[in-house]
């Protein structure tokens, strides 16, 4: 659709006292939240609820879309349990127990309030006005650390407020993480347990049955939903597409920094309750001591085996809730026509290889580092590849780009192509190549870097973006773009050049820095290399 025609459909027509109240949609103003109002109240399916007005968006903060699981450890979620009268929406839930060890350095801003709980299935809601007549797209995040952590929907930096300004609905989910979403019992549950793999995934499944019943009361177009999220958030999305009970519930989709292909088979499922089971001494017998074993202690044997790579918590390819990997060999057919947007940071693996040493790599260390993580006999290949695209890159910006390329932008890649030889719903390709400010630009374009200019929330994430205006900047051509995704299913909006979808063989991708461009087949031949190695 033509730019013109986009911005024709994305105009929302606010009131006088809307466009008052909310302000230009790129305007640029720190943070200030003004005293809260209180919202009138809205239905849902469990009883009646009422927010608040801050920034001049409604917002309801922890809203159960699902009943507690305590007593219902390892198994999928209940419905919320009704209430009689009005429930005030006015503070976030709980999050999952977790590791508690986030937020430090360039994450430092990076926080999640409220305390650590089973009971966590909630949905937090930003609207720009929820009692319209005209409905709005949903914008539906999952959050990222791996499966496993992360913090919540409610942490700072996915607040909705100023995506809910470019004219959609805002919703984040919690779920169950870790042991408590992901525990595989398939092998060892028996007649209890032994059908609730994947918990966690059917936390989001119900949270997305729940927008469907529910949005419309809060402003929401439950035909036009967009899931997106990043890290983990992205295999999240991933993993969506390929479960059967969510199709139908979600219309778009964006994955950043999270490619998806492929989730843990049963058995590399089974040996990490093994190995949580060995952890906590107890038998395979023993299994069913954990759905009342202390939460506290479950979450301290899971940060003891982080030290073996081998234990992983997540997606599960059960047969069931998930009959096969997400994107391999083939791209699923139960989302065949949704459309996709997926990419992620230029240089994801900084924050991951964050060692001083890494950072002043000279070329006489580069190739035995690279021969870490690449065959020795193709190193110094990938090098002299590299400085084709960039010959002026120190030894350091080599290591990070050819990292990056191997753990996130060939997955990406992957899931993108088979996506579009679905030959359905659309894919659109993108890279964020711009570099953070903070620490003297040492970090270039770290993985999920771009989350702050995604959700337009600079102000909130001065550790990661800076101060200087550029962020700002940024972040007005990705929201506006992540938005026109939502509405159309297409990213195309005025101020961006022309973005068209990713096919073969010319694979356009989008690259965002200070001036956007459009490139195809970016680093096509490292693309192809790696592909050669397996």
């Amino acid at each position: 659709m033509p730019r013109d025609q986009w911005a024709m459909v994305h105009d929302v027509r606010p009131s006088r006292r809307a466009v008052l109240q909310l302000g230009a949609a790129a305007a640029v103003t720190p943070f200030v939240a003004p005293a809260a109002i209180s919202t009138e109240s809205v239905p849902t399916t469990a009883g009646r609820i009422t927010g608040a007005i801050i920034d001049g968006i409604s917002v309801f903060k922890g809203v159960p879309y699902g009943g507690p699981t305590k007593g219902r450890r390892f198994q999928p979620p209940a419905p919320a349990v009704p209430w009689r009268g009005v429930r005030e929406a006015l503070a976030f839930g709980p999050q999952c127990p977790q590791d508690g060890n986030i937020g430090q350095g360039i994450f430092s801003s990076l926080r999640t309030p409220g305390v650590m709980d089973e009971d966590c299935l909630v949905v937090n809601i930003w609207t720009p006005e929820p009692r319209r007549l005209r409905r709005f797209p949903v914008m539906v995040w999952l959050h990222g650390g791996g499966f496993e952590g992360g913090g919540s929907g409610s942490s700072t930096w996915y607040d909705g407020t100023r995506l809910a300004r470019r004219g959609v609905v805002v919703v984040t989910v919690t779920h169950r993480l870790n042991v408590f979403g992901y525990l595989y019992l398939g092998q060892l549950g028996g007649e209890r347990f032994g059908a609730a793999n994947n918990v966690g995934m059917l936390d989001i499944v119900a949270a997305l049955q729940w927008i469907r019943d529910n949005i419309e009361g809060f402003g929401g177009d439950p035909r036009t939903v967009t899931i997106f999220g990043a890290s983990g958030g992205g295999g999240k999305v991933g993993t969506l597409m390929a479960m059967p009970a969510a199709r139908g519930l979600f219309h778009r989709a964006i994955a950043q920094s999270g490619p998806a292909l492929r989730m843990s088979t049963p058995d590399e499922a089974a040996a990490s309750t093994r190995a949580l089971l060995d952890q906590l001494k107890l038998a395979p017998s023993d299994v069913g001591k954990l759905a009342d074993w202390p939460a506290a202690e479950l979450v301290k044997a899971r940060e003891t085996l982080f030290a073996n790579p081998r234990v992983s918590f997540r997606s599960v390819v059960d047969g069931a809730s998930l009959p096969a990997h997400p994107f391999d060999p083939v791209a699923p057919e139960a989302s065949a026509s949704v459309p996709l947007l997926i990419g992620g940071t230029g240089t994801e693996t900084t924050v991951f290889f964050s060692a001083e040493e890494n950072f002043n790599l000279t070329e006489m260390n580069l190739p035995s580092k690279l021969a870490q993580y690449f065959p020795a006999a193709r190193v110094q290949e990938l090098i002299r590849l590299h400085r084709q695209y960039e010959p002026k890159s120190s030894p350091s910006d080599i290591f990070f780009r050819l990292t990056t390329d191997l753990r996130y932008r060939l997955p990406s890649i992957r899931e993108a192509e088979r996506k579009a030889r679905r030959g359905a719903g659309s894919v659109y390709m993108y890279v964020t190549d711009w570099h953070t400010p903070v620490d003297g630009g040492k970090w270039r374009s770290p993985h999920i870097g771009d989350l702050p200019l995604i959700f337009d929330n600079v102000d909130r994430a001065a550790s990661m973006v800076g101060t200087g205006v550029g962020a700002q900047a940024m972040a007005d051509k990705m929201a506006a773009a992540w938005v026109a995704f939502a509405h159309l299913g297409d990213p195309n909006v005025p101020g961006l050049p022309s973005w068209p979808r990713y096919v073969e063989p010319t694979r356009a991708t989008m690259v965002f820095n200070d001036e956007c461009q459009v490139v195809n087949d970016p680093r096509g031949a490292i693309r192809t290399a790696l592909e050669t190695m397996g």
